[in-house]
């Protein structure tokens, strides 16, 4: 399994040695078969499931919750959580001011805009 810390601080590194992702706040996980089983996830499920949200970053404040799965960042599709983990990183290498995650939750999708963090 593997897992992801998207701008979790010093103690949690980015899973690409050399591409420090912007702190937006979120922990995420690999959607693995046994995550599916757990959350009755269809077979074909992909995606980085949110493991954890830190409260005091944007990631909270734009309304992303632990449970949530991101199926794309920037339009873009991730199968997992190193590709979200990247993604995220490389709109912050490229000057953006926010990333756009498609996020499913439940039976629903929906679009969060996530500014990243100054500083």
């Amino acid at each position: 399994m593997q897992t992801a810390s998207v701008g979790g601080g010093p103690e949690a590194p980015s899973a690409q040695p050399g591409l420090r992702a912007p702190a937006i706040g979120l922990g995420l996980m690999d959607v693995t078969p046994d995550v599916r089983q757990a959350l009755n996830l269809a077979p074909n499920q992909r995606g980085a499931l949110v493991e954890s949200v830190n409260p005091d970053k944007p990631a909270s404040a734009s309304g992303i919750q632990p449970g949530d799965i991101i199926v794309a960042v920037n339009q873009a599709t991730v199968r997992d959580a190193r590709q979200a983990d990247q993604a995220i990183a490389q709109a912050g290498k490229a000057g953006k001011k926010s990333v756009l995650l498609l996020v499913e939750r439940g039976d629903a999708q929906m679009f969060v805009a996530v500014p990243f963090a100054n500083g």
